[in-house]
């Protein structure tokens, strides 16, 4: 839930910095849940990398999601349900300020037309909304 509520707030915050620079920047952001190894790579210029099957599923649900939405895979959404056990439902909602709403597009499409399936990301994906949203367009 943490990691959403993250998700959420770099959408909010990197738009209100858009709108005061006069700019139309949006994030796209994709949450999963699953298993990685990490570690330093490199000789010369280290640096830390993820190595994995999330890491595809993961850039997958980042290009298919909508400018200044959160895209979350089935895992992602089966690990908050269970995480938030009885809370769950309209208050927990509430809380993160946002509504979960299920893709229902044949396929997944990026900004580039590149079409993925639902498999990839192993399985359906959703959309977590701000229930409000400070546009002064």
């Amino acid at each position: 839930v943490t990691v959403l509520r993250f998700a959420l707030a770099m959408v909010e915050k990197t738009e209100a910095w858009s709108r005061r620079q006069g700019e139309d920047v949006r994030l796209r952001v994709g949450v999963h849940c699953g298993e990685c190894v990490g570690g330093v790579v490199g000789k010369d210029m280290q640096r830390y990398h993820l190595f994995g099957s999330i890491c595809s599923v993961l850039d997958i649900l980042e290009g298919t999601s909508s400018p200044g939405s959160v895209q979350i895979s089935t895992a992602c959404f089966e690990a908050m349900q269970q995480e938030l056990g009885a809370m769950w439902g309209e208050k927990v909602l509430e809380m993160l300020n946002c509504r979960v709403v299920g893709r229902t597009e044949e396929n997944l499409r990026t900004s580039k037309g590149e079409i993925h399936f639902y498999s990839e990301v192993c399985g359906l994906t959703y959309f977590l909304l701000p229930l409000l949203r400070h546009r002064t367009h």
